[in-house]
């Protein structure tokens, strides 16, 4: 049997005397959650208090506030003389409860809204834990607001507009491809990884192809024809190109007569002073010799078959002159082209009947020029996406390229401009790391790895691809809105547990 204790000294057991027994044991505490909630309640309460009080619009409310505080700690201390603890499950979803508005106050971040919450949890007495505990509270904020942004930017990537208009072109991408430099860059490390890396180079040889097919049918849009599925990129595809915007020609031009007039004369001249004026005597020579040929005849005019035959001509040297190694010689072709667009204008003009099927033969005309020159800088036609800019930028003919940088220049322009923005420059690969790598158990399970992650973001790409802007909006933005419950949830996992 216990000894019963009087003013915390025993009293022992006397020989021949009246032996006094506890007659049962302590009463063990029984654990509320319900008390444990309305505890967690109040600790918040207790700290933001001093806060409330100062604030304008809470501080007139101060002296109400501390009688309901009083009456409650007045209730647990009730609670706790009756054996009622509360549950630790139950104070963590009091504080959570409590201090959930602290989360959605608009213009706070995770970091703030995590040291508020770490202040508002704390169960410390002095100012030291209460500031670790704020501490603490901004680093799990900070953690788990990161955690929701990560998650956001993987589940709901914000696709550029670039991308879209590549994508509904038919342009196939690479997971790094449809997310942006980031994404190029890390794709760009995993290249060298064994199995992967492989998926990554096929990847963008795919992408390079589509473009050169895309192109072309960008060049043919005008006309409403597209390359024949399966035809390849490269020498084939841009010859098929020429041949239908050589027929559109031939179809339309025949039929047709012109008359030089002064717009005509004024835009001969304005080639003359932008372009062949700063060329070296032989190619001037050369350009005065083709515009010579160019002749109108008696009166100014040009029959339909003198008409074609006229640009025709003016189309091929534009196309040979503008593919030349020799820098004044492409100069040369720039100006040739100048003239053939002239023509075309003075076409278009005279005859309006025809204008419609001129105006459309001769954009497909002007965004052939861009394909066949880059083509001309490829060994097998298939022209990098820097060459596909330069080629774009080379025919612009206004003057120091301004409608170039204006973004005036064309509609190959602007295709220019995503295919170099998504493709951008590779990191190259020897394959030297890859048969170093190849000997390597560990890197093999790695690469096995990338893999599959290569695969399922190729096909989340290519799902995401498919949505309206609008949906996938709507999806991030409902993702980052929960930014701030995962920034209460990190501080409070940082804090709970100090007292």
């Amino acid at each position: 049997m216990p000894i019963r204790y009087i003013d915390d000294e025993p009293v022992a057991p006397q020989q021949g005397g009246r032996v006094r027994y506890i007659d049962e044991e302590p009463q063990q505490p029984r654990v509320s959650q319900w008390q444990g909630f309305k505890e967690g309640l109040q600790t918040v309460s207790d700290n933001l208090e001093p806060i409330a009080s100062v604030l304008p619009f809470t501080a007139g409310g101060t002296m109400q506030r501390r009688q309901l505080n009083d009456l409650n700690h007045q209730a647990i201390d009730a609670a706790h003389e009756q054996g009622i603890e509360g549950g630790e499950v139950g104070k963590f979803a009091g504080k959570m409860a409590g201090s959930l508005p602290l989360a959605f106050l608009p213009g706070v971040g995770p970091l703030a809204s995590g040291a508020m919450q770490g202040y508002a949890w704390s169960e410390g007495d002095t100012l030291g834990d209460k500031a670790i505990d704020t501490g603490l509270g901004a680093v799990g904020g900070k953690i788990g607001g990161a955690i929701i942004d990560k998650a956001a930017d993987v589940l709901t990537p914000v696709i550029s507009p670039a991308v879209r208009r590549l994508a509904d072109q038919g342009v196939k991408m690479t997971p790094g491809q449809m997310r942006g430099p980031a994404a190029i860059a890390r794709e760009d490390k995993m290249a060298s990884r064994p199995f992967v890396g492989d998926a990554i180079r096929e990847g963008r040889e795919n992408f390079l192809q589509s473009v050169n097919v895309a192109a072309v049918d960008e060049a043919l849009a005008p006309l409403g024809v597209k390359l024949p599925v399966g035809m390849p990129a490269g020498h084939e595809a841009v010859a098929f190109a020429q041949d239908v915007v050589s027929a559109a020609y031939e179809k339309v031009v025949p039929q047709l007569a012109v008359r030089a007039d002064p717009r005509l004369a004024v835009s001969l001249r304005d080639v003359y002073t932008s372009t062949v004026s700063k060329l070296p005597k032989a190619q001037q020579a050369q350009f005065q010799s083709i515009l010579n040929g160019v002749n109108f005849g008696q009166g100014g005019q040009l029959s339909g078959r003198q008409l074609q035959t006229a640009v025709s001509d003016l189309g091929r040297l534009a196309r040979t002159y503008s593919t030349s190694a020799t820098a004044a010689e492409r100069e040369l072709g720039r100006a040739v082209s100048g003239v053939k667009s002239a023509m075309d204008d003075l076409m278009v003009r005279q005859n309006p009947a025809a204008a419609p099927v001129l105006k459309a033969t001769n954009d497909a005309w002007k965004r052939l020029t861009v394909v066949e020159n880059a083509a001309s800088r490829a060994d097998d036609g298939v022209a990098s996406t820097a060459q596909i800019r330069q080629a774009a930028r080379a025919a612009d003919q206004s003057r120091r390229k301004r409608a170039t940088a204006a973004g005036r220049a064309g509609p190959m322009q602007q295709f220019a401009k995503d295919v170099r923005e998504v493709g951008a420059a590779t990191i190259g690969n020897t394959g030297t790391a890859d048969r170093l790598m190849a000997l390597n158990p560990v890197s093999n399970a790695l690469g096995l790895g990338a893999l599959a992650g290569y695969r399922v973001g190729e096909a989340w790409g290519n799902a995401l691809r498919q949505q309206s802007p609008q949906l996938l909006t709507g999806a991030r933005n409902a993702l980052t809105g929960l930014r701030a419950p995962f920034a209460l949830g990190g501080a409070s996992l940082a804090t709970q547990g100090r007292k």
